[in-house]
Parts: structure tokens; C-alpha cells; sequence
């Protein structure tokens, strides 16, 4: 009788002990210690002063993938507007010039096409209308060939 009870609570400690995870090196509950933190800023906030998004947009973040911030990010941004691909099209033809960004091509068309360089990075502007009104913009931002 007596070693019916003990295995049985050897069974419900090792039970109860497996219900609970750890990684190697760190204890049950504690957080990891990596040096990776996710950016939880929003996408707006860590281009500031780098690359104008217009005010109101919804940027659509299953598509857009940004990595890093300020003036070294890289990644695509994908929004829509409810701004004509004409305003769209004048918008990034002028304002990405206030932050350093030189136009170097731009072909007005059904698919709106727009490069600049800034340093040793380059961005590609893409402007579209969609059949539901609205306008479709995809921001493509990395660095230049060899750099």
C-alpha cells in the first residue's frame, strides 16, 4: 500500500513537472534573453523625416515589411489612398525632395512608376488605381546596386 502511494506521487510530480517549459539556460517563466526585440513602432513614426507617407493612408501590413528606421530602413510599404493615382503621382513626384531624396525617373501611366536615390539608397515608387476607387501605392526602399 504504501508503494502504491509513492508512486503515485512520483507520478503526479513528474506530471505536473512536465507541464511546465523552459528553453535550455533559461528557467520555466522567465523571458527570453536574446538580443532581439520586435519594432513595435508604427511603420508611419519609424519613417519619419526619411519618406513621406501621406496623412490617412492604410498601410497594409501583411505586405509591407520594414527593417530598420529613420534614415537607414529598407523594405516595401503597401497602402492604399483615398487620393486620385493623379494626386498620388504629384505627391511623390514633389515631397520625397524635402527629405533628400533626388527624382531620377518618373513615367506617368494605368501603373505610375517613380525613382529617386538618397546616398547609397534608392526607392521605387509604384501607383495604381484599383477597380473599388481607391489607390494602391507600393514603396519599394534598398540600397543601390554594390553598396
Amino acid at each position: 500500500m504504501v508503494l502504491i502511494r509513492v508512486l503515485t506521487i512520483a507520478a503526479l510530480v513528474l506530471t505536473i513537472g512536465a507541464c511546465t517549459t523552459s528553453s535550455p539556460g533559461r528557467a520555466a517563466g522567465s523571458t527570453p534573453q536574446s538580443g532581439f526585440q520586435a519594432n513595435t513602432q508604427p511603420i508611419e513614426q519609424r519613417l519619419a523625416g526619411d519618406f513621406p507617407i501621406p496623412l490617412g493612408v492604410k498601410i497594409d501590413p501583411e505586405d509591407s515589411l520594414v527593417l530598420g528606421s529613420g534614415s537607414t530602413w529598407t523594405g516595401r510599404i503597401i497602402f492604399a489612398t483615398d487620393s486620385s493615382a493623379n494626386d498620388a503621382f504629384i505627391f511623390y513626384r514633389d515631397q520625397p525632395k524635402s527629405s533628400g531624396w533626388s527624382l531620377v525617373t518618373s513615367l506617368f501611366s494605368k501603373a505610375s512608376v517613380l525613382t529617386f536615390t538618397k546616398g547609397a539608397r534608392s526607392a521605387t515608387i509604384q501607383i495604381t488605381s484599383s477597380m473599388f476607387g481607391s489607390t494602391q501605392v507600393s514603396i519599394v526602399v534598398g540600397p543601390l546596386p554594390g553598396n
